[in-house]
């Protein structure tokens, strides 16, 4: 039976064989550690997974870190909210607003 620190293949083997229900014991028995290591090690896993799942750690494009919104800022979008019928409707928009590429 293997002994020592848990290596990222076999955190990743637990993970699948996590998301595919399989069982404490044939985990333990593939990986050939013993069944109370694997039980320790699906805690962690499990406690990662539920952290992970309470924060969005990236924005709309993509990238890592968030987005904060000032109350200032809130205010400033509502009042321009009231404001939509300044700007004209895109039909009536076409003579100022230039397109340098139509990507169709």
């Amino acid at each position: 039976m293997k002994k020592g620190k848990i290596t990222p293949q076999e955190i990743a083997c637990l993970k699948g064989m996590l998301s595919s229900n399989i069982s404490e014991e044939d985990m333990a028995s593939q990986l050939n550690r013993s069944v109370g290591f694997v039980k320790k090690e699906l805690a962690t896993l499990q406690k990662a997974l539920e952290r992970a799942s309470l924060f969005i750690n990236k924005t709309a494009g993509g990238e890592p870190g968030v987005t904060v919104m000032t109350p200032a800022a809130s205010t400033k979008i509502d009042d321009n909210k009231d404001k939509e019928g300044i700007i004209p409707p895109k039909s009536n928009r076409q003579t100022w607003v230039h397109k340098i590429r139509d990507n169709g």
